[in-house]
């Protein structure tokens, strides 16, 4: 009975040390992956260093404003980086500017959050302009439509590569 208890132990052992190397790696990942532009992941780290609304001081009240309007303005700009990306991806489909397509639309994705973060910690008078039926309101209605329309014809060049695959 010994001899039986040995033969299966270094059975064991033989199989254990020959399938190690033989296992499957889960944790492939790319190098390569999109990401969004370095001043959208520092304007969402800073949105993320400020307070709540209800222990805001004046020049936290101060600094969100600021902050907003720089991430408008930077939405502007790469509203128009996206499309151009869309367009130059549209005339020639290739691997490197659907990598510039995808970057494009992570960086205003990670805008229109950290706006939207914004508008939650600013105050009622510039949420109010922000998003009501005034000149400024009506701006970023046009804005955000723009920002759609990109959006849906990203998730149809998607969807179309998705297919091919």
């Amino acid at each position: 009975m010994t001899t039986m208890i040995k033969h299966t132990f270094w059975l064991v052992v033989v199989t254990l040390v020959l399938s190690f190397p033989a296992s499957a790696r889960w944790d492939y990942q790319d190098d390569d992956l999109p990401t969004p532009s370095e001043d959208a992941v520092s304007l969402e780290s800073e949105i993320g260093n400020l307070p709540s609304k209800l222990f805001m001081t004046p020049s936290d009240s101060n600094k969100v404003r600021r902050l907003l309007a720089y991430t408008l303005d930077e939405q502007d700009r790469e509203i128009i980086a996206f499309n151009e990306a869309l367009a130059v991806y549209r005339d020639e489909t290739n691997e490197a500017h659907w990598f510039d397509v995808q970057t494009q639309y992570l960086t205003l994705n990670s805008l229109s959050l950290s706006k939207q973060a914004l508008l939650e910690l600013a105050s009622d008078k510039t949420f109010e302009q922000l998003t009501g039926f005034g000149p400024d309101g009506v701006t970023q209605f046009k804005q955000e439509f723009e920002i759609s329309r990109l959006n849906a014809e990203y998730f149809l060049f998607f969807q179309l590569r998705s297919l091919r695959t």
